[in-house]
This record gives C-alpha cells, sequence and structure tokens, in this order.
C-alpha cells in the first residue's frame, strides 16, 4: 500500500520592509514568489510582526497578488485595492511591543490551486507604526511512497 506525506520545506524569508510601516499604510513584497519551479500544493505563510503602541482595531492584514505570467499582477503589482486583492488572513495585534506570529495557508484562498506567482501586501491596521517584521514561506509538496 502506497503511502501519501506532505512534506513541508525549510522556510525561506520574503523580501518586504515591515519595520516602521505606517499606520493605515500598505506594504508590498519586493520580490515574486515563483511556484511554477517546485509546484508546491500549497504555501504557508508565516506573518510576524511587532507593532508600536497599538490602538483601534488592532491587527495586520495580510493579501496577496497573483499572476499567470510573473509581470502582470492583479490591479498592477504594488496595488492597494482591498476589494481585488486575495485576503489571505488577519493578524491579531493585542499587545504593545509584542512580537504575534501566524500560519496562513495560500491555496485555500484560492480554492486549492496555487497561482503560478505572487506578491505579498501587509495592510498595517494596528494603529501605530511597526517596530519590526518579517514574512516566510515554506513550500507544501506530496510525495507517494
Amino acid at each position: 500500500m502506497a503511502n501519501v506525506k506532505q512534506p513541508v520545506a525549510t522556510k525561506a524569508a520574503v523580501s518586504i520592509a515591515l519595520a516602521s510601516a505606517a499606520s493605515a499604510s500598505y506594504t508590498t513584497s519586493s520580490g515574486t514568489k515563483d511556484n511554477t519551479t517546485n509546484q508546491p500544493l500549497d504555501l504557508l505563510v508565516e506573518l510576524t510582526i511587532t507593532p508600536g503602541t497599538v490602538a483601534g482595531n488592532k491587527q495586520a492584514i495580510l493579501y496577496a497578488l497573483s499572476s499567470l505570467d510573473g509581470t502582470t499582477f492583479e490591479t498592477g503589482a504594488n496595488s492597494t485595492d482591498n476589494g481585488v486583492m486575495a485576503l489571505i488572513g488577519v493578524l491579531p495585534l493585542p499587545s504593545n511591543a509584542v512580537a504575534q506570529t501566524k500560519l496562513f495557508s495560500v491555496a485555500s484562498r484560492y480554492g486549492g490551486v496555487l497561482p503560478p506567482y505572487q506578491k505579498f501586501v501587509v495592510y498595517n491596521d494596528s494603529g501605530a507604526a511597526f517596530s519590526s517584521g518579517s514574512i516566510n514561506v515554506s513550500e507544501v509538496s506530496s510525495t507517494v511512497t
């Protein structure tokens, strides 16, 4: 009998400048995640944010911009149109100056199928500038043994 496994690759950093991102601002990753080489089944995205003195909604919102060719992204490579970007998830930021981390599945947002290329966008809805932040991704693949 065959065994199907879904190994998760080592996480890799996404280039995005989240340190000092102002409240009510969008920050877009500078690099593009290419899903055409390894053809993963899913991407697990780890968002980590350390906020300043939070107020208001106390959250960071993670979106994705997708592309079929790695050049033409939904509404442009640096879009801030909430109605077009794919909502990946929300990271609560309940405490001042305390790092918060959350994992998100990307394929689940796209009906189980990853787009070939993606950029990530973070909206700072914390009421304060971020002190620091990062995005890491891990590819989820499938093997049969």
